[in-house]
């Protein structure tokens, strides 16, 4: 889809483009029930910048349960009509949200204050960690999964880093159990395990 502008805030969005871009997502979630009996549940969106714009709003729309949403240095898109458009099934869906602080192109300050309130439209818990915290495993499974995990990320601009890949890792670890008895978090590596759904604006 096409940016008009880079204040993420309050631009006017291409709408025909990102729902175009949603219904392709959609089609590939459909495939991986259909072809390979893969419930929706156990499928988990996200991407950076654009593709975690595009992964937001397919999860906000989706009629169907979606196993979790991950958003690295992203926004959200229609955020005013959320309340029009969000459905039952995206107030159950975990989010992990890693963002660096340095970023300045998807600012930092703004969209940590906009996740916050975005949890709140959904009616989830918001919690922050020190950009000092790693991910703990641990704490997820005993405060349970369904939140918005949000992490910083020092030193980082608009990108990604091997600590987030890491971090975001042992939260799909916790989220997809059965996965677990295969790999565990040391064994993604640094980048490998995550499939970016679109590509970050230039």
């Amino acid at each position: 889809f096409d940016c008009y502008s880079f204040d993420h805030a309050t631009r006017v969005e291409d709408e025909d483009g990102l729902h175009r871009s949603v219904k392709w997502i959609n089609e590939i979630i459909s495939k991986e029930e259909t072809d390979y009996g893969i419930p929706s549940e156990r499928i988990v969106v996200g991407g950076l910048s654009q593709g975690s714009a595009t992964s937001v709003l397919t999860t906000i729309t989706s009629e169907r349960p979606i196993g979790g949403l991950f958003i690295l240095s992203g926004y959200i898109p229609f955020r005013k009509k959320l309340s029009q458009i969000a459905t039952s099934f995206s107030k159950n869906t975990p989010i992990y949200w890693g963002h660096g602080i340095e970023d300045t192109q998807v600012d930092y300050k703004t969209w940590k204050g906009l996740a916050e309130v975005f949890a709140g439209q959904l009616g989830l818990p918001f919690r922050a960690a020190s950009s000092s915290m790693r991910v703990s495993g641990e704490e997820i499974q005993k405060n349970g999964p369904l939140a918005l995990h949000f992490h910083s990320y020092e030193g980082l601009e608009h990108w990604m880093n091997k600590q987030e890949i890491q971090d975001l890792a042992v939260w799909l670890y916790v989220l997809l159990p059965e996965v677990s008895r295969v790999f565990t978090p040391a064994s993604f590596g640094a980048y490998g395990v995550v499939s970016k759904i679109g590509t970050s604006e230039q």
